[in-house]
């Protein structure tokens, strides 16, 4: 029989148990060194770093996670065809996350994705019969059961950011076919999404909606959202056929007439513009479009990512336009986040709260903002959301703003990059 040594069990007991409390305790400030890092860390709100896997490592390396992320992104959304899924929509595919996917490879050095999702792109919503933009919306009939386009209406976001990503793309990786194309996309571009206005040249929603506001001769819809000052300048370098820079300039001068409209200050996803007169005022004609309306929203999140991203690669030419945008903007955010630490949901015009935040996309594109100017703000977002949640989502629109924040602010401290030519900055910053 096996006989055991009371005395030598106990104090072999109290050995191990002593152990195991110095490991607990070891472990425990191992932790808490890390998350006052997290803190103390001047880049404490970096997009990456927000889903605590492993803070300084995501914080000491942004550029790895962007890759990293990528990686998921193609498992996840991109389609082994190039096609890009939106699960939210029955699985159905727009030419804006064509775009995104098209945009998000050529920074990466993505070579085979780019041309994977360029690829589908063109075989599927390159389709339209009189010129070379993209149908916005692709996916199932329920009535028939066929996978098509299913509204050919094209969206002069996903156009433009197209026609930015061949771009970048030729100049990447010096194949002429890229800008080839992309000329032919600005030119078409022009002719079917651009109106003159009595302030000059504005980008409309798409050139479909157009036609059907002519039954009204001075009334146009338009989403401030989706202008982009620092793509119109860089396609003004390829292109001398039309009058980019002066689009650019418009562009502002909507953005900022239409933060005038709201207590908030904030431009709204949609306004509508008098042509003759150059006046924007609050889109009220709901008959005509009932679910575009003049809220701060799911649109809207992205006007000041595209305005830094004009401030950040164009700082002369931006000025004070983008200035007078981002300090309006950062007035309304600092106090709705010190009142509420977190930031607001669907605004109306009078600075009511219609719902709560449902995308989580609103805290990748107004992160390089915050983080730029307001970095006390980001570290009380932090504490105050789940971000570990943002990795999981199914949701392709926030997942692609997270990227598009974090890729932002990355390329914002990269200084050293500020003599190179804008395209050059913008195609190169992220080289594996």
């Amino acid at each position: 029989m096996l006989t055991i040594d009371r005395r030598l069990f106990s104090t072999v007991l109290r050995w191990a148990g002593g152990v195991s409390l110095g490991m607990v305790l070891l472990l425990t400030v191992w932790v808490l060194t890390q998350w006052q890092y997290v803190l103390a860390n001047e880049n404490v709100g970096d997009v990456a770093m927000m889903y605590l896997q492993n803070p300084t490592s995501v914080v000491n390396n942004p550029t790895e996670w962007l890759q990293n992320s990528w990686h998921l992104y193609r498992q996840k959304f991109i389609q082994h065809d190039g096609r890009v899924m939106d699960f939210f929509s029955e699985n159905a595919t727009t030419s804006e996350g064509q775009s995104y996917a098209l945009l998000r490879a050529v920074w990466l050095n993505d070579k085979p994705s780019f041309d994977l999702v360029w690829g589908w792109t063109q075989q599927n919503i390159q389709n339209r019969e009189n010129d070379v933009l993209f149908a916005w919306k692709w996916g199932k009939d329920t009535a028939t059961g066929e996978w098509k386009t299913l509204d050919a209406t094209q969206a002069s976001d996903a156009d433009q950011d197209i026609a930015l990503a061949l771009l970048m793309a030729n100049k990447r990786w010096g194949e002429a076919r890229y800008k080839q194309q992309a000329l032919a996309i600005l030119d078409d571009f022009w002719r079917y999404n651009v109106v003159n206005t009595k302030i000059g040249p504005v980008v409309l929603p798409g050139g479909d909606w157009y036609k059907t506001d002519t039954a009204i001769p001075v009334s146009t819809i338009l989403n401030p959202s989706y202008f982009s000052p620092a793509t119109y300048r860089i396609f003004a370098e390829v292109d001398t056929s039309h009058p980019w820079r002066q689009l650019a300039k418009t562009s502002y001068q909507v953005i900022q007439k239409s933060q005038t409209l709201s207590k908030t200050s904030l431009s709204p996803d949609w306004v509508m513009l008098n042509r003759s007169t150059g006046d924007v005022y609050l889109q009220n004609d709901f008959e005509r479009y009932p679910t575009q309306k003049s809220n701060f929203g799911y649109e809207a999140i992205r006007t000041p990512w595209r305005v830094l991203l004009d401030a950040t690669l164009f700082p002369r030419q931006a000025g004070a336009g983008a200035t007078a945008m981002v300090t309006k903007t950062l007035t309304t955010l600092e106090a709705y986040i010190l009142k509420n630490g977190k930031l607001p949901g669907l605004l109306n015009p009078q600075g009511v709260e219609l719902e709560p935040l449902k995308s989580k996309a609103a805290y990748g594109a107004l992160y390089p903002l915050l983080k730029t100017y307001r970095p006390a703000l980001v570290k009380q977002l932090v504490m105050a959301y789940d971000w570990n949640d943002a990795t999981i989502t199914d949701d392709y629109y926030a997942q692609n703003w997270y990227w598009f924040g974090l890729a932002l602010q990355t390329l914002s401290k990269q200084g050293y990059n500020e003599t190179l030519p804008p395209l050059e900055r913008l195609t190169f910053f992220l080289v594996p």
